[in-house]
């Protein structure tokens, strides 16, 4: 995977069976766990749930369906720590009682 491919040019290369939405997570998640031993730009990576949404991504595109949600499904984004997801820990200020919080609830736009 190049890092410099637009959004367009992914979701073109996935459209178009060059690639695969497995693939381009790999290489992101792989990218981001070796950049983050000398970055500390993530708290947590989630490998596997990365991995299981873009096998469920491919799949979709294997029988010809559009992607769920939509046309950014499979394009690997990072999220800042502070907002809420049903995934992952929530930090919400120096406030001891929501440090590491795992929130029931998820950003309306993710």
């Amino acid at each position: 995977m190049m890092f410099a491919d637009s959004i367009s040019e992914l979701t073109d290369r996935f459209a178009g069976g060059k690639t695969t939405v497995h693939f381009i997570v790999e290489s992101a998640v792989s990218a981001a766990e070796k950049l983050n031993e000398s970055l500390n730009a993530f708290l947590e990576i989630d490998r596997k749930g990365a991995l299981a949404r873009a096998a469920e991504i491919d799949g979709q595109m294997t029988k010809g369906d559009v992607p769920k949600p939509g046309p950014l499904a499979g394009i690997p984004i990072a999220i800042k720590d502070n907002l809420c997801t049903t995934f992952g820990t929530t930090t919400c200020s120096e406030s001891p009682k929501l440090r590491r919080n795992v929130s029931a609830l998820r950003a309306s736009w993710l």
